[in-house]
């Protein structure tokens, strides 16, 4: 019976584990305050339970600024970075330099996670 017991709540965690953690695989276009729009394409790696989140091979992890039902939040040095968590759409601005503010509108689609490489110390 005990061990029944043990597989159930080994099977009703694990979901929940493993729904808090997922890549977006995110596409739009990007444009500068001087240079036109063109295609632009990024994967962002979110651990919702860590609260942390990293671009592309995710040399740096950042914390998640806020989550809400509607919203994922990543904010840093590298400006503030939006995603609607019902319709994937994707909104950055972010300092430029030398072009002003670089903004990226776009869609993002959940895609499965890619572990976070662990760190040395």
């Amino acid at each position: 019976m005990n061990i029944f017991v043990g597989l159930m709540v080994i099977a009703l965690t694990v979901p929940h584990q493993t729904a808090g953690r997922f890549d977006l695989v995110c596409v739009g276009t990007q444009k500068t305050t001087t240079t036109p729009a063109r295609r632009w394409e990024d994967r962002i790696r979110v651990d919702l339970g860590a609260n942390v989140y990293c671009w592309k091979n995710c040399t740096v992890r950042s914390e998640i600024y806020k989550v809400t039902e509607g919203q994922l939040i990543f904010e840093n040095a590298a400006g503030v970075t939006t995603v609607n968590r019902v319709t994937g759409q994707f909104h950055c601005i972010s300092p430029a330099p030398g072009e002003g503010y670089r903004e990226i509108d776009g869609r993002c689609e959940r895609a499965e996670f890619t572990p976070l490489t662990p760190r040395a110390f």
